[in-house]
């Protein structure tokens, strides 16, 4: 409904983007995703590149996963949540010492 009525942002395409993955829509989820990075500045873009990774472990591809949270905290140094993704992770892969 927003779409129809014009909305176009960062935020609401980051939204649809969870809104299909819940829905087991990957592609479309993906695709809503690079629009919501296309839209997207300083202020926003961590919290997309979080959702791809969350998105990313969703789905099992932990590469993925990383390399998004990486990214989310190279464009926002106090991005919390991605740091405790990134410490997950590498305590996954038994690396405790990252």
């Amino acid at each position: 409904r927003l779409l129809q009525m014009g909305v176009n942002n960062t935020e609401m395409w980051n939204n649809l983007g969870l809104c299909c993955f819940y829905s087991s829509q990957y592609d479309i989820s993906l695709s809503c995703f690079e629009r919501a990075l296309e839209l997207a500045d300083d202020g926003n873009m961590a919290d997309v590149w979080y959702n791809v990774g969350q998105v990313a472990v969703g789905i099992g591809d932990v590469s993925l996963a990383y390399q998004a949270f990486k990214i989310a905290t190279s464009v926002d140094s106090a991005h919390a949540e991605s740091f405790n993704c990134i410490g997950v992770l590498e305590l996954r892969k038994q690396n405790a010492e990252a």
